[in-house]
């Protein structure tokens, strides 16, 4: 331990000395002169560097010292070669600080635990028939083996009442969600039982954030009223900032209306997650297994015959896998290319280790003569590569704070625990550890293979012509196949993701999008209450919007396209009977007013579009596209053909058809949706109805007009918020966050790994030209031509550019496989990224390869022969 007695040094060297002379003393009474037997005594005892070294390893007291010793010269070496330092350093920070900023964004999203109460117990269910009013009840008054609640996100409330009207984000949950998470409020109380029902319901919870920004923090609150789509509810505390569920927008909490004379809201309407709290002592397949022994209970309690699969898949899993989804693939993806730049990060730091180990052969052979041992090298030289390491993950540590902020900007923000992303112990640990296995990683081999130096060779040899120096640029030139090889699978990736993100921003959507302005128009359910009140208020503020300077046209339209906004509607279509016991038909449904497809640029195909005739009291009509014709009435003139809401009894007519458009997502409707149809705004069903957006075709920017439209509906309807204000061409593009953040990243980690492989190639191009410098000297002396030298050394870098190529694609063969879910109309083996890909890469390690070739080729003969 350090702080025991060292030994005494002095006590050694006596004790050797002794040795020493008794050795000679013997060699002299045999006959033996005098300076004869001191050495014959000194060759017996051996190298007496080595003994003391032995002897203090026997003692175990000089381990801080020696450690000490390293270091001092580790940092002495380091100094001596300041470039070789610097690059070294600088190649394992951008690998270390990517590492580190990305898994900082996977810690906090798939490894930190959620921010509850003993959130391994937290579980959510999943099925298709576990996301109602009445499984809920069913679930939460039967189950012994957990405590089930229920939560809905993506619901909006209008605020009135406090100054300008708003919109605000809010989550409807069931009375127990709070205490099954666990989370009490900040100020005030949660919900309590029974709160849920129908008059105790008008109550409310505020998130931290509205508190302060929309009520400055009022210590008061608690207890005030405030009015919610003209309901008044009863605020009853405010949560703490950490609480972000179900997203990091969720700004209010509002009980669930459990109603079961409702049966539309109680049975139909599929808009709650079912999640729980195992119960002490139960395991996730108990809970399981007790879950389907509820569905043929909850499938009878249906007023109408389902379907005899109903619920069959039903399972559960944990919470954090539920609101993870499938961005977990994404993000080991991401950890997964960024690994791979710090292997290359690795090899190149190798390779330069190898090339200055060269100059380092005679050194080393001198410590080994001088009485080094083999363990004592190993150890100098490895605390030199951990040296490098620390110190790159040092200013990597550095560099992952600015990362993490660009990670967290670039993702998706309503990623789970996305904001909690940073840096902390956890984050911390992983780069000491990274740090640590680096240095080991790229430093082990070298330092064996140097501290096994042929101590002879090494004295007399010249270092540009021994078996050693040769063997050593085999090694490097692997390392760089190597890199080329990691470096390929990197950018085939990212070729394959940007290929598919191009063919999503260049499909056609059959809606024409330019200079639109859109805003979501949210009237309170008094005002729409009567359908003619509701459409007169849209028409008002239509024609005023038209009447604005620049505006060419002006609609409404619900959903808008490219929105989360759920748009899908159970149908039964004329010649296709909904049967007893079997799901209906899903089809997307756009409520619209009359002018939204010539502002759209929707064609008409036949038939008519609509009239202002279409209105409350006339024959209910519908607008089908071209694709829905085609797959329910193939064959058929789909004029005068029939279709209606699974929950209504009245039949609309088709009355005309118009173009295919994409409404749900640039990659194409999801499987379950099997058409598109149009509904006049008029003529729509009273819970669909009254939240529109509003389209403004302009001849400039679109944004120009977004404050004078604010301002018109406010003159017509001051309780009447207007939120959401954006370009049509932003709402495409925030559609598209999603893929658009995978692909860039990947690409940025593609861009540094042809950077980092780039370097290494020059470097170990450039070393051997340095190595080979007699040799180019001599055979330009003897005729060689510039050319051919510098065609000599592509043709090798060539050759080891290839290898690399040809392991790289076989590598990214098997590793772009888990990508085939990202990509759209484009293949995991596409080829033409398994072709571009490779040259763009084969076109650097040439480029790379020419500078220091180019630079060879100018060596001046008569100068070379002298110096040599």
């Amino acid at each position: 331990m350090p702080w025991r007695r060292k030994p005494d040094e002095d006590d050694l060297d006596r004790e050797l000395k002794s040795h020493l002379d008794l050795e000679a003393q013997e060699r002299r009474e045999a006959g033996m002169p005098l300076e004869e037997a001191r050495y014959a005594a000194q060759r017996t005892l051996g190298n007496q560097t080595l003994l003391k070294e032995a002897v203090r390893e026997i003692w175990g007291a000089d381990t801080f010292g020696r450690l000490r010793q390293d270091l001092r010269q580790a940092s002495r070496m380091l100094r001596k070669s300041p470039g070789f330092t610097l690059a070294a350093v600088a190649t394992l920070a951008l690998g270390i600080g990517a590492n580190t900023a990305m898994f900082g964004v996977v810690n906090a999203i798939l490894l930190r635990p959620l921010p509850f109460r003993e959130p391994d117990r937290l579980i959510a269910a999943w099925s298709d028939a576990v996301h109602q009013q009445a499984s809920l009840v069913i679930l939460r008054n039967g189950s012994r083996t957990t405590e089930y609640a229920a939560y809905s996100g993506n619901t909006e409330f209008n605020l009135t009442g406090q100054g300008e009207p708003a919109r605000l984000a809010g989550s409807l949950v069931s009375a127990n969600l709070l205490s099954v998470f666990g989370e009490p409020p900040l100020l005030g109380r949660g919900f309590e039982n029974g709160e849920d029902t129908p008059g105790r319901d008008r109550v409310v919870i505020l998130s931290y954030a509205i508190w302060q920004q929309r009520f400055r923090g009022d210590p008061n609150i608690v207890g005030r009223t405030i009015t919610l789509d003209e309901i008044d509810r009863q605020v009853v505390g405010v949560m703490s900032p950490s609480f972000r569920f179900p997203t990091p927008a969720t700004e209010i909490w509002v009980p669930v209306h459990i109603d079961r004379r409702e049966d539309g809201n109680y049975f139909w309407v599929y808009n709650l997650n079912i999640v729980g709290r195992l119960r002490p002592g139960i395991t996730p397949q108990q809970a399981q297994a007790e879950l389907r022994t509820f569905i043929p209970q909850i499938r009878d309690s249906f007023p109408w015959k389902m379907w005899p699969d109903f619920g069959m898949k039903t399972k559960i899993i944990s919470l954090q896998e539920s609101l993870v989804g499938d961005v977990r693939t994404r993000l080991l993806v991401l950890l997964a290319a960024v690994g791979l730049v710090l292997l290359i990060a690795c090899a190149n730091v190798a390779n330069l280790l190898l090339a200055s180990g060269t100059s380092r052969q005679k050194e080393i052979s001198v410590r080994t003569a001088l009485g080094a041992s083999h363990s004592r090298i190993v150890r100098q030289l490895l605390t030199e590569s951990l040296l490098l390491a620390f110190a790159g993950g040092g200013l990597g540590l550095l560099l992952a704070f600015a990362l993490g902020g660009l990670f967290r900007h670039v993702l998706p923000a309503d990623l789970p625990q996305l904001a909690g992303a940073g840096m902390d112990l956890q984050i911390l640990g992983f780069t000491a550890a990274m740090s640590l296995a680096t240095g080991l990683g790229f430093g082990a081999f070298p330092a064996l293979r140097f501290s096994r130096a042929d101590l002879q060779g090494s004295l007399k040899s010249d270092d540009r012509t021994s078996s050693g120096t040769r063997s050593r640029q085999r090694l490097s030139t692997a390392l760089v196949a190597f890199e080329i090889a990691l470096g390929v699978v990197v950018v085939i990736g990212a070729g394959l993701l940007a290929r598919s993100f191009w063919g999503l921003i260049n499909v056609s959507t059959g809606l024409r999008t330019a200079h639109t302005l859109t805003a979501l128009v949210t009237p309170n359910p008094s005002l729409c209450k009567v359908v003619p009140r509701c459409a007169a208020f849209y028409e008002e503020a239509l024609d005023r919007a038209r009447a604005l300077p620049g505006v060419e046209a002006a609609a409404a339209v619900n959903p808008l396209p490219f929105t989360a906004a759920f748009g899908g509607a159970a149908v039964e279509l004329e010649g296709h009977p909904l049967l007893p016991g079997h799901p209906a038909s899903s089809l997307w449904a756009s409520t619209v007013t009359p002018e939204y497809f010539a502002t759209m640029g929707i064609p008409i195909l036949a038939g008519r579009g609509f009239r202002a005739s279409d209105g409350v009291g006339a024959e209910p009509v519908v607008l089908v596209t071209a694709a829905t014709a085609q797959r329910w009435w193939p064959g058929q003139n789909p004029i005068g053909k029939h279709l209606k809401y699974t929950w209504l009894k009245e039949w609309r007519t088709v009355v005309g058809v118009v173009g295919n458009t994409l409404d749900a997502s640039l990659a194409g409707d999801p499987d379950w949706l099997e058409g598109h149809f149009y509904v006049p705004f008029t003529q729509a069903p009273l819970n669909i109805a009254p939240r529109m957006t509003l389209l403004v075709k302009t001849a400039g920017d679109p944004l120009l007009t977004a404050e004078p439209l604010r301002q018109l509906v406010a003159a017509i309807r001051p309780d009447v918020p207007v939120s959401q204000i954006r370009s049509m061409e932003e709402v495409i593009s925030d559609s598209l966050t999603t893929p658009r953040s995978t692909m860039w990243l990947l690409f940025s980690f593609a861009a540094l790994a042809l950077l980092l492989s780039s370097v290494g190639i020059y470097a170990v191009v450039a070393y051997t030209v340095a190595q080979r410098t007699r040799e180019i000297g001599i055979r330009m002396a003897l005729g060689a031509r510039a050319q051919e030298i510098v065609r000599g050394i592509l043709g090798r870098s060539l050759m080891v550019t290839g290898a690399g190529l040809a392991m790289g694609i076989a590598g990214a063969f098997a590793a772009t496989r888990v990508l085939r879910s990202f990509l759209f109309h484009v293949t995991a083996t596409d080829t033409v990224t398994f072709v571009a890909m490779p040259l763009a890469l084969l076109a650097v390690a040439m480029l790379a390869t020419y500078v220091p070739a180019r630079r060879a080729s100018r060596v001046d003969p008569a100068v070379t022969l002298r110096y040599e």
